[in-house]
């Protein structure tokens, strides 16, 4: 942030001569803050210049006022620098100010004077906030947020947030209070330079412009910066203006790209990475194609310890979870034939022991599926009356009220809650190796999920166990092919109701079949969607079923209780659901 003299000598005159012209005039006309609306609403045009009676001595007033804004603007801004020159005409744009007149092309209303001055004195006080988050000087960052809430994400004079500022410079102190205390957002962009939008040739983007906090901190190698930013939530896929991500802007900085390095999934293959190997730049919702990238397992019941199939089974799995069927498969190994169920992700033979399989990988980077996910307890530190040793064939849910039955059983598989199950899917989807789960009842607390090894522990390694994924199942019958009714893998009558995969494809599908049938009732499950704005915007649509559907469970349609929320099993739920 190159803060120079000339570039608010003149600004900040002129902002207290506009301030002081606009309070006069509340104060001659005796309104306070009740007479006027909130100021994003004036912005939107939904208040009209009539929205109170005003007498002739008001309106004059206000004419008069808006022509000595005018006047004072003419005034200065020949004489402001360009980047004071472009953060004022920003600023007045949706006042009505057309910057090639210089004029206002409509009277300024009484019913946003108010919220006008209090943006002006913002905007004066922003001239030193945002250069004193750059310098590190909390007081005043605190003060100024106190003050004016509304500038917490509003990128500055020099086209910076308060939080970027803060975060290039190291200032820890200032960046734990914007993200704690002023609840600033962690993703919050600088500004953009609109002559990227235009520019045509040669033109370079300026990377500061669209970049995040995070973006400033990888830059400048900050690494207890970075992971703090991240710890909030900060997205490290997140692109500037330069088509830049913070892990590459992060790459030449050794520090950084290491931490990346033990951060992020680079793959599951089972050589060591070459050190060149290239960090990725997308989530894997952006892949535009499957990518086979993961290891097929597998472990007898009585055993602790998974083993990897042979390359020639793997190839086999993979193909058949692609070709999806609800009848088992034959896989032979080492002259032995197997059943083998990709529904249960079962293995059995005759006169063998079962085996559980799991596929180590993403199920939509490999299979463009979603996923179910599942933990088994390998060691538990309840007493040993309270703890079932014995495998079972059955899956178990964990009781989300209080249970004084509930027994612990190990080598036996639990589905994960709602909210553990979009958590993986959310870090898997983000290529993160770890993830702590503060709690998850009856199991334990700061469980920390490892989705590189499938396992899970507890700091003091009292409790562990591992995880896999099942494929997620709906229903593809003639009455349910335009649905998204979910299905439970282990019930018995499953071969009977057309089971298959819930694929991103059927998902993109059902959306554009709901952006066809605008203003008409959808059969995707209970939800009419009518489109009476006319934007025909299939992505919305999309967005929608994956956040809030819901659906109906296949045994019983009409059952109310029977909804199951497509957040639920396509595990988009965010944490705070």
């Amino acid at each position: 942030m190159a803060r120079t003299d000339s570039d608010v000598a003149e600004l900040k005159p002129c902002l207290t001569s506009v301030i002081d012209q606009v309070q006069d005039a509340i104060n001659k006309l005796k309104i306070n803050d009740d007479k006027s609306i909130n100021n994003e609403f004036s912005k939107a045009n939904v208040v009209l210049n009539n929205a109170f009676s005003l007498n002739n001595d008001e309106n004059e007033l206000l004419d008069t006022l808006t022509t000595e804004i005018e006047t004072t603007l003419n005034q200065y801004l020949p004489h402001l620098s360009q980047i004071c020159l472009n953060y004022l005409l920003n600023f007045f744009h949706p006042y009505h100010y057309d910057q090639q007149t210089r004029t206002f092309s409509q009277l300024l209303t009484i019913n946003v004077l108010h919220p006008f001055c209090r943006e002006l004195k913002g905007l004066f006080a922003s001239v030193d906030a945002f250069p004193a988050a750059f310098s590190g000087k909390l007081s005043v960052v605190k003060e100024f947020i106190k003050t004016y809430p509304t500038f917490k994400d509003k990128p500055g004079l020099w086209g910076t947030t308060l939080l970027y500022s803060a975060a290039r410079n190291n200032h820890l102190t200032i960046v734990r209070y914007l993200l704690s205390d002023a609840r600033c957002s962690v993703n919050a962009q600088n500004q953009h330079d609109i002559t990227f939008s235009l520019a045509t040739g040669d033109f370079i983007p300026n990377a500061t412009a669209g970049s995040t906090a995070l973006h400033g901190a990888s830059y400048n190698g900050h690494l207890e910066m970075v992971q703090l930013l991240i710890q909030h939530g900060a997205d490290y896929f997140r692109l500037n203006q330069a088509i830049e991500t913070p892990i590459e802007n992060g790459e030449f900085r050794s520090s950084i790209k290491e931490f990346f390095k033990n951060f992020l999934i680079l793959g599951y293959s089972l050589t060591p990475l070459p050190s060149s190997t290239k960090l990725p730049n997308k989530p894997i919702s952006e892949e535009k194609q499957l990518i086979r990238d993961c290891q097929w397992e597998y472990k007898l019941f009585q055993d602790s310890e998974w083993f990897q199939f042979a390359n020639e089974e793997s190839n086999e799995l993979q193909q058949s979870l692609l070709d999806f069927t609800t009848s088992d498969i034959h896989l032979t190994v080492q002259q032995n034939i197997y059943n083998v169920s990709m529904v249960k992700f079962l293995q059995s033979g005759k006169d063998s022991t079962p085996a559980w399989i799991r596929c180590r990988g993403s199920s939509i980077l490999n299979f463009g599926i979603y996923s179910l996910w599942q933990m088994m307890l390998i060691e538990h530190p309840k007493p040993v009356n309270a703890i079932s040793f014995n495998p079972s064939l059955k899956i178990f849910n964990i009781p989300t009220t209080f249970d004084s039955t509930f027994n612990i059983q190990l080598n036996s598989w639990y589905n994960c809650d709602v909210q553990t199950n979009a958590l993986l899917d959310q870090q898997m989807n983000l290529r993160r190796k770890q993830q702590t789960v503060s709690n998850i009842e009856y199991i334990g607390r700061d469980l920390i999920f490892d989705l590189q090894t499938f396992t899970f522990s507890n700091n003091e390694k009292t409790i562990w166990g591992f995880v896999r994924w099942l494929p997620k199942l709906i229903s593809s019958t003639e009455q349910n092919k335009n649905k998204i009714v979910h299905l439970d893998n282990f019930q018995a009558n499953i071969g009977n109701l057309n089971a298959i995969p819930l694929t991103t494809i059927h998902v993109e599908r059902v959306a554009k079949l709901a952006t066809n049938k605008k203003k008409k009732h959808v059969d995707v499950d209970t939800v009419t969607y009518s489109d009476e704005d006319g934007d025909d915007d299939e992505q919305d649509i999309e967005d929608e079923l994956l956040m809030g559907i819901s659906g109906s469970n296949a045994e019983d349609d009409d059952d109310a209780n029977s909804k199951v929320n497509i957040k639920e099993f396509c595990g988009l739920v965010s944490k705070g659901e």
